[in-house]
């Protein structure tokens, strides 16, 4: 975990960085303990907002496991299994049961890229003997800083609900934290709300 102060005018935001790899269990346990332990006001995923009713429904009908698809401007089509495995899916059922808004802050545009988001430098079992946090430190420093539109836009939208909330957890894939907090950096929070 990553933990990061927004200072604006009139107050400071808490943002939690909570980086995943797809589909692994350590990973989503170490963040639903997190979530459990750091109380955000608010919790962001990395999903496309057009997503977020059809994503909502099928995480309150587990344990039934659902298929969604996200087909984008592309014609690219995605395919998300709505399973307990997946970070995205506790971070959601955090924030139902816990009563905090949820917010779907990736650009509705492209799927993920593959080969980034599926690279694994060390083996998750490590997380044991480290704790998250150093774990976390570890594996960011396989990764370079990628920044692209997509990257621009996450930062954009958690600017914009940082200035709302006393903190924000944000759910995102490792390889996108680097740029993400590069284009926070930079952020204008001009983006109009969708």
């Amino acid at each position: 975990m990553l933990r990061i102060e927004k200072n604006f005018k009139d107050k400071t935001s808490i943002l939690y960085f909570l980086p995943f790899f797809p589909s692994n269990l350590e990973i989503t346990q170490n963040i639903i303990k997190l979530l459990a332990e750091v109380k955000p006001s608010a919790v962001a995923i990395t999903l496309p907002f057009f997503i977020k009713d059809k994503w909502l429904l099928a995480v309150k009908s587990l344990p039934t496991i659902s298929v969604l698809s996200l087909t984008y401007k592309t014609k690219e089509t995605e395919y998300l299994i709505v399973e307990p495995l997946c970070p995205l899916v506790e971070a959601t059922r955090y924030a139902i049961f816990s009563g905090v808004p949820i917010f779907f802050i990736d650009l509705p545009k492209e799927a993920q890229e593959e080969d980034l988001a599926n690279f694994t430098p060390l083996p998750t079992y490590l997380i044991k003997d480290l704790e998250f946090t150093k774990y976390v430190d570890l594996i960011l420093s396989f990764f370079e800083e990628h920044l692209t539109e997509r990257e621009k836009y996450i930062a954009e939208k958690i600017l914009e609900i940082s200035q709302k909330y006393e903190s924000v957890a944000i759910i995102l894939p490792f390889y996108q934290v680097k740029g993400v907090i590069r284009a926070l950096e930079r952020a204008s929070g001009l983006l109009l709300s969708s």
